[in-house]
């Protein structure tokens, strides 16, 4: 194997998975909110929430105060008071077109956001209006998840994150007829889409 270092440009975003789809369910009730609204220049109250685990670093501070800026819940982060933990991270090389080359990740986080701390949650979800889960949790949290938006009747979207993790979600039931999963063909990825 042979090794280079190639000069680059770098950067760094506040992202994930989680964190993409509040922040673009935000946005559009954001806007929802100003179509509908002449005058108001006041934002409302935040209708979306975050629920996942940071690390006691400047990416988890970083994050928790980059949701509060874009109008997303993030009372439900929680921060580990663990040392070992550090806030989840993903980097990649693309190439110039901007195809992945290659990726490298460490959602290890990630699993200690365990079943018991959805089910403590449990009022949050009961009351959200819709559930959207990624396959960066442990599988034991996604059932558990999926349980309780089958308890209480939510609508709950499950992205894969790839292909390789789409597979968490085979094999649930959401026990509706004419529900269940749907596969959508992205342009890089299959979607899987449970509707409970």
């Amino acid at each position: 194997m042979s090794h280079f270092i190639a000069d680059t440009m770098l950067t760094y975003a506040t992202s994930g998975v989680g964190r993409n789809v509040s922040a673009m369910i935000a946005q559009v009730l954001d806007r929802q909110i100003e179509d509908n609204s002449c005058t108001s220049s006041r934002r409302e109250p935040k209708r979306v929430s975050l629920v996942t685990m940071v690390g006691r670093d400047e990416s988890g501070r970083g994050l928790i105060e980059h949701l509060e800026g874009i109008n997303v819940d993030a009372k439900h982060v929680i921060v580990s008071q663990e040392a070992k933990h550090h806030t989840a991270r993903y980097s990649a090389v693309h190439a110039a077109d901007g195809e992945l080359i290659v990726a490298v990740a460490d959602m290890s986080i990630l699993d200690n956001l365990s079943p018991k701390y959805v089910r403590e949650k449990e009022e949050a979800i009961c009351t959200a209006r819709l559930i959207v889960i990624d396959a960066n949790l442990p599988s034991s949290t996604v059932r558990e998840v999926v349980n309780l938006a089958k308890k209480h009747s939510k609508p709950l979207f499950y992205e894969p994150t790839s292909g390789y993790k789409s597979s968490i979600a085979l094999g649930f039931d959401c026990g509706h007829s004419g529900h269940g999963l749907e596969v959508l063909r992205g342009s890089y990825v299959y979607k899987l889409i449970f509707r409970c």
